[in-house]
């Protein structure tokens, strides 16, 4: 026996603590999700808002991709 608790108090004392210590600090998903990746309108639409191309442009791309 050690410190006189015996098997049953170390087991409930090592319950305690991890379930504290669980409480505290939980576990996290430390790998992110992979980006998903962006459809070609997507990707023409955002080039259009940051100003990349052109109206005329967004459109010839448009109609050269088929995605009206």
């Amino acid at each position: 026996m050690i410190f006189g608790m015996g098997f049953i108090g170390i087991l409930l004392m090592v319950l305690f603590w991890g379930g504290l210590i669980g409480a505290i600090f939980p576990a996290t998903n430390r790998h992110p999700a992979a980006p998903r990746s962006l459809s070609t309108a997507e990707i023409l639409k955002q080039r259009y808002a940051r100003g990349e191309i052109t109206a005329d442009e967004y459109h010839e791309i448009q109609q050269t991709l088929n995605l009206k």
